[in-house]
């Protein structure tokens, strides 16, 4: 089996979006701009639904149905927003989005800063027959602003300004609308059914700030260049394997922090990520990417909460959902028992792995189908070295 690069979960899936969006084409995306995210604003006259506070309420009708709550939480850069999707039911959608509107489009993304993953959702203020197209993953995909005005049905009654986009996939078709006063309003594979339906909503009349929310590249406590762990690797009930992981050096000018992953069955897979701090979260990419292309696998506990997620991507087409589980687990460790933040790893169906972290320590331990424990590490006080003998872990 490959193994996948630390902290990247080794299953491969297909998650099942919230709602089927297009990826840029000809349209250009959100501009590359590093203080604030890469979103420049622009005209968006009559869009008005984008402002923290508001929140929607849908009912999902499919397979995985049930109800979700979006709640616009954060101005996070200039016209860039994040939507916290949360539900006891629906267990498939992306715990969090970014939403930025910028000259009349309505883009969404699950990475902030990286202006290359931003979808195009819906185009306002533009005639009936306007088109743009890209693919996603591999797939290719056609979107059309198919009526204007359109009137639709929602639990609080009719909304009238709707934009009605058609969205062709393969032989999947699509319809999904969206209103410039009241958001997304209701999506479905057909035009008279309505997979995703408006139940409630409450539209915010804050003003936006236009503020930018530069990287902050502070520093975890186990953020330190000679600092070294060595795990006990088992999948699946496999062979064990051991995996050392060294902070090699940080980059120049920039506290960014460069770090080598060996496994010791196989040296020839050496690899290397990027790590760095962003406003509370612990951000990582791989060799080959830059710092725009980075996922969160860690949110320091003085911003997280329970429930709190993101979406991180491995290549091109697996992606993971984590969740937080628990911000004060405990658990018996190199170091003896430690207090960690549980980040539950999933696919959206079922947990593939539990990883804990330790604000002083870095990664402790991993349990699920994915088992990793420190069995050496020089990121101690006064320890000395257990003993190991492959196969048992004390």
């Amino acid at each position: 089996m490959k193994k996948q690069n630390f902290f990247k979960t080794f299953l491969f899936l297909l998650v099942i979006g919230m709602i089927v969006s297009c990826k840029k084409g000809n349209d250009p995306a959100p501009s590359n701009n590093s203080n604030n995210g890469g979103n420049n604003g622009g005209s968006n006259d009559g869009v008005t639904f984008l402002k923290v506070g508001t929140s929607h309420t849908y009912l999902y009708t499919g397979f995985f149905g049930g109800t979700v709550v979006a709640k616009v939480e954060q101005e996070v850069g200039k016209d860039t927003f994040m939507v916290r999707n949360s539900s006891e039911d629906v267990t498939t959608i992306y715990p969090t989005v970014y939403y930025v509107l910028k000259n009349g489009n309505l883009y969404s993304s699950f990475r902030h800063r990286d202006p290359s993953n931003y979808f195009i959702r819906c185009k306002f203020n533009v005639p009936v027959g306007t088109t743009w197209s890209g693919t996603e993953n591999g797939t290719a995909f056609s979107c059309t602003i198919d009526s204007l005005n359109a009137t639709v049905y929602t639990g609080k009654g009719l909304v009238k300004d709707a934009v009605k986009v058609k969205i062709v996939r393969s032989n999947e078709t699509v319809y999904n609308y969206y209103s410039p006063t009241v958001g997304l309003i209701g999506s479905g594979s057909y035009e008279t059914d309505a997979e995703v339906q408006l139940q409630d909503y409450t539209i915010s009349t804050l003003p936006s700030n236009g503020a930018v929310y530069p990287i902050t590249f502070g520093d975890f406590a186990f953020m330190k260049v000679g600092n070294k762990w060595r795990y006990s690797e088992v999948i699946l009930g496999g062979e064990e394997d051991f995996v050392n992981i060294s902070i090699e050096s940080k980059l120049p000018n920039a506290n960014i922090y460069k770090v080598k992953i060996t496994y010791e069955s196989d040296p020839s897979k050496t690899a290397y990520q990027y790590w760095y701090e962003d406003n509370g979260l612990l951000m990582v990419y791989e060799e080959g990417e830059n710092l725009f292309n980075a996922d969160p696998i860690y949110m320091n506990e003085s911003v997280a909460k329970v429930g709190y997620g993101w979406t991180g991507r491995t290549g091109l087409n697996t992606i993971y959902i984590y969740k937080i589980a628990e911000l004060n687990s405990t658990q018996t460790s190199y170091w003896g028992d430690l207090l960690t933040e549980a980040i539950d790893v999933s696919n959206g169906l079922f947990s593939a792995q539990t990883n804990y972290w330790n604000k002083d320590k870095g990664n402790v331990s991993v349990s699920g189908l994915l088992y990793r424990d420190v069995v050496s590490t020089n990121v101690r006080k006064g320890s000395e070295n257990r003993i190991v003998i492959p196969g048992i872990n004390f």
